[in-house]
């Protein structure tokens, strides 16, 4: 007899550590498409030497430290949280200015998550992502994360090797939608890994 593999999995919440690397995108002014639909900011980032490729960098860098945390924590014994803006290993300049924003970012924190929150606790029927539609990525990928951000959706990026991002601020998706938005990019982290 076969016993199923229950290893693979597909989590899906707001993402606050993933959040502060597209609000900063939003307090600079750094428009990196999809995320693209914001206002000029303040171009601080920018001015210290950050580029759409070192902000690629530090996603990637901030995911797997996120995705790290998540694998060791147990009981009692937690990793230390991942801190995004010590996270970053470019320019020196748009490290301290990081840390200046991430004190900033704190007073945000719970009116951003409550902007995703609607994606994860959905209020209409049918609206939560099919997992039976992810099965098939089961062989194909790890564990697959789903992280809605406080971003004017819908946009979607993918980190590879397993993250979803979507922008959720203002998105009510209809039926199905959700799913096609997150079986897309599970598909475009199989076709193109990274």
């Amino acid at each position: 007899m076969n016993t199923p593999d229950y290893t693979w999995y597909v989590s899906s919440g707001p993402a606050l550590f993933l959040d502060f690397c597209f609000w900063v995108l939003e307090r600079d002014g750094l428009r990196i498409p999809p995320f693209d639909r914001h206002a000029d900011g303040d171009g601080s980032l920018r001015a210290a030497g950050m580029t759409p490729d070192t902000w690629r960098t530090w996603l990637g860098r901030v995911d797997a430290a996120v995705r790290e945390f998540n694998t060791r924590m147990s009981g009692d014994d937690w990793p230390p949280w991942p801190e995004p803006a010590a996270l970053w290993d470019g320019a020196p300049a748009v490290g301290a200015r990081l840390t200046a924003l991430a004190t900033e970012y704190d007073d945000l924190f719970n009116e951003r998550k409550e902007a995703s929150i609607h994606l994860w606790w959905p209020d209409q029927p049918n609206q939560e992502p099919s997992w039976e539609a992810l099965a098939q990525f089961d062989q194909l990928l790890p564990p697959l994360r789903v992280a809605y951000v406080a971003y004017p959706g819908p946009a979607r990026l993918v980190i590879p090797p397993a993250t979803v991002v979507l922008a959720a601020v203002g998105w009510h998706p209809a039926p199905g939608e959700l799913t096609a938005a997150v079986v897309a990019g599970a598909t475009e982290l199989v076709v193109s890994p990274g």
